[in-house]
Order: C-alpha cells, then sequence, then structure tokens
C-alpha cells in the first residue's frame, strides 16, 4: 500500500500570485469607470433636483392662478355666469403671464410655459374627487349656480436637462 502524500497531485497547478507589473494598467481603467459613474450620479442628482426646484415653482404660480380666478369670481358683478367665469380667467391668465416673466422664474418661460395651456375647473362644493370638477364650458352649460373654488391645471410642458442630454 503507497503512504499518502502532503503534496499536490500531480495534475493541479498551483497559482501563483500575479507580479505588479501586470496589473499597472487595471488601475486606470477602473478609475476612468468609476469617474465616469460618479460623474453620471453628480449629473443625475442635479438634473432632479433641478426639475424639482421648476415643479415647485410650477405648482406655486398654478396656485397664484386658481386663487385670482377664485377672488375675481367672488368680487365679480358683470352678470351672467359666463362672463364672470369669463373674467376670472382673464384676471388668472394675466396673473399666471406676470408670474412666468418675473426674473425667478424665467426658465419656466423659456421652457414655453403660457397661459395658452392653463385648465380651470370649478365646483360649487369642496371635494377631493375629481369627478366632481367641472371644466369651464360644462360648468356654463349645466350649473345654475356662480361656482365656489376653483382650481386650474396645466398641461404640456418640458423642462430641459443639462447633463442627462449628455448621456
Amino acid at each position: 500500500m503507497k503512504k499518502p502524500t502532503n503534496s499536490p497531485r500531480p495534475n493541479t497547478k498551483i497559482l501563483k500570485p500575479i507580479s505588479f507589473r501586470k496589473q499597472q494598467g487595471v488601475v486606470i481603467v477602473f478609475t476612468a469607470i468609476a469617474l465616469v459613474l460618479i460623474f453620471g450620479m453628480a449629473g443625475l442628482a442635479v438634473d432632479m433636483g433641478h426639475a424639482f426646484a421648476n415643479k415647485t415653482r410650477m405648482k406655486n404660480i398654478i396656485d397664484a392662478t386658481a386663487l385670482s380666478a377664485a377672488r375675481t369670481l367672488r368680487d365679480a358683478n358683470a352678470g351672467t355666469i359666463a362672463e364672470n367665469i369669463a373674467e376670472a380667467e382673464t384676471a388668472a391668465r394675466r396673473t399666471f403671464d406676470l408670474a412666468v416673466r418675473t426674473d425667478a422664474n424665467e426658465e419656466l418661460a423659456d421652457a414655453g410655459m403660457t397661459s395658452a395651456n392653463l385648465e380651470f375647473f370649478y365646483e360649487d362644493t369642496l371635494t377631493f374627487s375629481w369627478a366632481n370638477w367641472q371644466k369651464t364650458s360644462d360648468w356654463i352649460t349645466n350649473e345654475t349656480t356662480m361656482p365656489e373654488f376653483v382650481t386650474a391645471g396645466y398641461r404640456d410642458v418640458v423642462f430641459p436637462t443639462w447633463f442627462l442630454g449628455v448621456m
């Protein structure tokens, strides 16, 4: 009987440590990949923060627009419901255009935001369901009383991105 040996089997290769000279170029490749990823993530963070700030500005302007319409409706003495709503929407669009043109909101104007894309919705009782809110033409056609509440919406706005356009 053969005596077992502690040496490896003849077909087994022993892994030799790789010399430092063979790995010199790998560090540059990994560093380049890491820098691209870091700058990409930083660019994404800047663009997302910028988009959030623009969204907040836009929401504030639309809220001011709705408040302007509601206040004008409350104080309206024009006569018919249609005339009062038209006066309220004109005042709200003027408020919107003035707010977009301020220095702090010039980027919103650059994105093409105009009062032409505003939509107004009316309701006589405050509800939290969109099913009860009516567009301007529907309110004028279906209702016989002045609306108590106004909300405004905006459609079709695209904000520019800085870094995401590069990637």
